[in-house]
């Protein structure tokens, strides 16, 4: 049985390549299935999309308003450095 299975298994000759074509369009592929009620159902969804894009994009800017607004309500922490040249003195000597 196990040799009919490898004699059964293609050899290294007999493969091809892979050749992806997932950047074709394909149209409306759900016409092949020759449905009426699936046409309008269709387009019903395809509307339906680009609302709740709309209403999660609302969603976000409104939870990024509301995250940037609490900053507000914590304490900040702020660094910083300054140096300070007391100049050129005329008639001092600061030898030790």
């Amino acid at each position: 049985m196990l040799r009919q299975a490898r004699a059964q298994l293609a050899t290294a000759e007999q493969w091809k390549t892979a050749q992806p074509s997932d950047h074709k369009n394909r149209g409306k592929w759900w016409e092949i299935l020759d449905d009426p009620k699936l046409n309008p159902l269709e387009e019903q969804v395809s509307v339906s999309n680009q609302d709740l894009k709309v209403a999660e994009a609302r969603f976000r800017e409104a939870r990024a308003l509301v995250r940037f607004n609490r900053s507000a309500e914590f304490p900040t922490i702020s660094t910083g450095s300054a140096a300070a040249n007391g100049g050129d003195r005329v008639g001092t000597c600061n030898y030790a």
